[in-house]
């Protein structure tokens, strides 16, 4: 019988992403961790919850501790010396190198066997079957359940065990200015699992080496304090993170032929500086209830879903589901799944430039390409297939070329060009194959195919982000 328990140790590490508890509060920058433990006959298994690289890990060990052994696929430069057990991360964890043991020390205080390993058992990373040759140069950064995940194939530079759910994990297109520095990439961890229409939630700032610099947890806009939401985020030309927001409000939507039976989710974007305060803000209820007659017989067919977890019914009518900025534009470009509308904003997010429309895409992942073309993944739930979208701008107007993919993504996901005549599909919650979270498609049949996949047990990610 294997008793499991939990081992708080000491810990004091340089770049290292401390865990303080598994509650639904951000990681804090300090020097007290959890690790999972078993205990099995005579000896116990220590698993490390962060992985970065050449971090050197302190913790405190029981008197008469000695060592034993290190791993014989990296130099762990393991010592001890009074009650102190030092070690260093390799440069990178090899996958081949997943559940095994890096250093075994004694205690001779209670005559036990101690294995550090350096991951949880559950920890699975993805798999790559068939060409993936595209994703040579690309490292994925994905968020598998409680794990959050930087890997390019067979070799993670990143990985780290999250209080609750994970859900983004970016690199930022330019660095963001946060309090604890300049930011490069991104993840928020979900402050409520029981959440399945919106992902509110914390944002995990990271720098260059993947050390937590920052987070955010609340935002304001005017005085109200907002919590952000996971599906995006983006940086301003000045360098502020800009988040989004679904944010609960009560609104008069008596000019609607049915008016929402109560609150409602306001998609809301804010850009916000250093003290957390918004800089420059766009609510969509607002826009939109300032051309009633306009967008009231789009509202009239647009698909509503309740979130009834936040304690009160509230209509999530729009559910803003990407956000990015394009800096040769000058524009924000947000999707809005329900309203199967994406918006180009202004970089002071007042003015909507463009909308750009397909009925029934429901899509996901909108970005701007270049000045003239903007992509995005059109899941087409209620259809058969998804299709890529492309939209190009010839003389002031906006044309649509739809590509159909050998794959069905029924919800999220993102799409990305790796060649002329390759796209990656990844991610996925309602994915087009079991036990497959990302797909390397081929443009060079007809219609396009299927040349290779990522495939994993672990629990499949919002979105597989892609990064040289």
């Amino acid at each position: 019988m294997r008793l499991r328990t939990l081992l708080i140790v000491s810990l004091v590490a340089t770049g290292f992403v401390p865990m303080q508890s598994h509650a639904a509060t951000p990681p804090a920058i300090a020097s007290v961790t959890h690790y999972e433990g078993d205990i099995r006959g005579p000896y116990t298994s220590i698993y490390l919850d962060d992985f970065s690289a050449n971090n050197v890990v302190k913790f405190t060990v029981s008197n008469q501790s000695s060592i034993i052994a290190e791993s014989t696929t990296a130099s762990a430069n393991a010592t001890i010396v009074g009650t102190t057990l030092t070690f260093t991360l390799p440069p990178v964890l090899e996958v081949s190198d997943l559940n095994k043991v890096y250093v075994t020390y004694h205690s001779g205080s209670d005559n036990r066997d101690y294995w550090i390993f350096l991951n949880p058992p559950k920890f699975r990373p993805y798999s790559y079957s068939g060409d993936t040759s595209a994703l040579d140069s690309k490292t994925m950064l994905y968020t598998p359940g409680v794990f959050v995940v930087a890997q390019k194939k067979n070799q993670i530079f990143y990985f780290s065990r999250t209080p609750n759910s994970a859900y983004t994990f970016k690199k930022l297109r330019k660095a963001a200015h946060v309090k604890g520095g300049e930011a490069t990439y991104a993840y928020l961890v979900k402050t409520d699992d029981n959440r399945k229409v919106t992902q509110p939630g914390f944002w995990v700032y990271l720098d260059s080496t993947y050390k937590m610099i920052d987070s955010t947890t609340v935002f304001s806009v005017a005085g109200v304090k907002m919590q952000p939401e996971g599906h995006d985020i983006t940086v301003s030309p000045s360098g502020n993170p800009v988040v989004m927001t679904y944010f609960p409000r009560k609104v008069d939507s008596n000019w609607l032929s049915k008016p929402y039976p109560g609150p409602i989710f306001d998609c809301g974007i804010a850009e916000i500086d250093k003290k957390s305060n918004a800089v420059n803000s766009f609510s969509t209820w607002d826009y939109v209830s300032a051309s009633k007659k306009v967008w009231k017989p789009i509202l009239d067919k647009t698909e509503t879903a309740i979130d009834t977890s936040t304690g009160y019914t509230a209509t999530d009518w729009c559910h803003i589901n990407s956000l990015d900025y394009d800096p040769i534009t000058s524009q924000y470009i947000v999707s809005f799944r329900s309203l199967d509308r994406i918006f180009l904003l202004s970089k002071d997010l007042k003015k909507v430039n463009a909308i750009l429309y397909q009925p029934g895409a429901r899509q996901h992942f909108a970005r701007m390409i270049n000045a003239t073309t903007v992509t995005a993944l059109g899941n087409y739930t209620s259809e058969s297939a998804s299709q890529l979208l492309t939209w190009t701008l010839k003389k002031g107007k906006w044309s649509l070329k739809k590509d159909t993919l050998p794959l069905h993504m029924l919800y999220c996901g993102n799409i990305n060009q790796l060649s002329a005549s390759t796209y990656f599909v990844g991610g996925g919650c309602g994915t087009a194959t079991p036990g497959t979270y990302g797909y390397l498609v081929s443009t060079t049949t007809t219609p396009w195919s299927l040349i290779g996949s990522i495939t994993s047990s672990a629990i499949p990610a919002y979105r597989i982000e892609l990064t040289n």
